[in-house]
């Protein structure tokens, strides 16, 4: 029972393992199977693997500057769509289908949203104030339509709907939620008031406008190395800075948004560990990016948390001595511990791979608050390290039956035999003593 981190050997991107000096960049997506997806470019080719095997790979005429896997339309076909020099190719991982796209202008780069993509506008190659920097593209056969972003402004991170801007010129955040534009509608845009078209007497009508949830101006603010979600039931969005060495938590609502909490950290990414993804389905269907968060503190010391609550602290037996210097390349409950330039895969989860116990943690966590569950674990792991050893299930129901609080098993003399077996568990002292139960765990 408990925490288990299991190392998967030293990683190394497919596209590298034949020559591991080759530069390149890679991202990893989860599946609903037992192994990540990886993304590696490199100039014109790009590799598309799963557990060292091949699935497709793409050679380009143009040097490859992203790539990401996009959502288009009602039917949530997924594209492999690759940004490059001269475009956008995406490839339906459905059908086969290809498309290439010719952009208005050089992008830098590209964004998933929850349906379709965001491009932003390279200003390095040229750009006249009043045009836009951000575009939009439903789907491959859409036209690109511009979205209203003030000067100034970068895009830090896009998270399903939500948009992270920077203003180099006040070195502070933005957030935004994208909303789709009613085509009806009047045009009223919120992040930018103008928008200069070159077709003026047919412009390109937008159809994703940025509403403006909170401005964030903190001491020193550099942009947001890493950007994610997580929740502690509810969604939070997590601001990281390397130069910052805080972790930052916003409350994501429908019109406006609150820091929740900060955590000092040198690393964090989002992990899914101590809650299953049937779990996160469950509770909250809708926060499909739903993740605990892995933290390494400043003194060097990897943790767990859900939200603002620390399960655990996170011990690899094997890197005593050795100091951790960042966490990366996350994928559901896979992530990478950098030591001295080389990347380590490992895979962790909490509780056991005891079916017995895992139901068990499932009903306390969707039948209990986050609070409590926190609380709950935290103690477990506590026991578990003063526990004799034994088995898994013994450990964890010796743990469980310690935090009943004694209640006399004496019964009433005077119960009647012709009480149904609803009234007399009613009648019953357990039932009765449940209220203080519940109010004194031993926690």
């Amino acid at each position: 029972g408990g925490m288990e981190v299991v190392r998967e050997g030293l990683f190394i991107p497919f596209g590298q393992i034949k020559n591991r000096s080759q530069s390149g960049q890679f991202s990893l997506s989860s599946t609903t199977g037992d192994w990540d997806q990886e993304i590696y470019f490199h100039d014109h080719t790009l590799i598309w693997s799963s557990d060292g095997i091949i699935q497709r790979s793409f050679t380009i005429d143009f040097v490859i500057l992203g790539a990401a896997w996009i959502t288009f339309g009602e039917d949530q076909t997924i594209h492999l769509c690759i940004l490059h020099e001269g475009g956008i190719n995406t490839y339906d991982v459905r059908s086969g289908h290809h498309y290439k796209i010719v952009l208005p202008c050089r992008m830098k780069q590209l964004w998933a949203l929850d349906r379709g993509l965001i491009l932003e506008r390279d200003i390095s190659f040229g750009h006249e104030g009043g045009q836009p920097i951000l575009f939009h593209l439903g789907h491959p056969l859409n036209e690109l339509t511009p979205i209203g972003l003030p000067e100034h402004h970068s895009i830090a991170t896009v998270l399903r709907d939500v948009v992270v801007s920077f203003d180099q010129s006040t070195n502070a955040h933005s957030i935004w939620r994208a909303l789709p534009i009613p085509q009806t509608q009047v045009l009223n845009y919120e992040s930018a008031k103008d928008i200069k078209f070159t077709d003026e007497a047919s412009p390109i009508i937008p159809e994703i406008n940025l509403k403006l949830l909170q401005e964030m101006s903190l001491p020193a603010m550099s942009p947001a190395d890493r950007s994610f979600m997580a929740h502690d039931d509810q969604l939070i969005l997590c601001l990281f800075g390397k130069g910052w060495k805080q972790l930052h938590a916003y409350v994501l609502e429908d019109a406006s948004t609150r820091m929740k909490f900060s955590i000092p950290a040198i690393a964090a990414i989002p992990i899914v560990a101590s809650r299953s993804k049937d779990i996160h389905a469950l509770k909250q269907n809708h926060l499909k990016d739903a993740s605990d968060i892995l933290v390494l503190y400043p003194d060097g010391q990897v943790s767990l948390h859900i939200g603002q609550f620390k399960l655990c602290d996170v011990r690899f037996s094997e890197l005593q001595g050795s100091a951790i210097q960042d966490l990366r390349d996350e994928c559901t409950s896979r992530f990478n511990v950098v030591l001295h330039g080389d990347a380590i895969r490992y895979r962790i989860s909490y509780g056991s791979g005891q079916r017995a116990i895992q139901d068990c943690l499932k009903t306390i966590h969707v039948s209990t608050s986050l609070e409590f569950f926190a609380k709950f674990l935290q103690a477990f792991d506590k026991w578990k390290i003063s526990a004799p050893k034994d088995s898994d299930w013994s450990i964890f129901s010796s743990f469980v039956l310690s935090c009943f609080p004694r209640i006399s098993t004496s019964t009433s003399t005077s119960t009647s035999g012709e009480l149904s077996d609803w009234e007399f568990l009613l009648q019953s002292v357990s039932h009765q003593n449940l209220a203080p139960f519940l109010s004194n765990l031993n926690l």
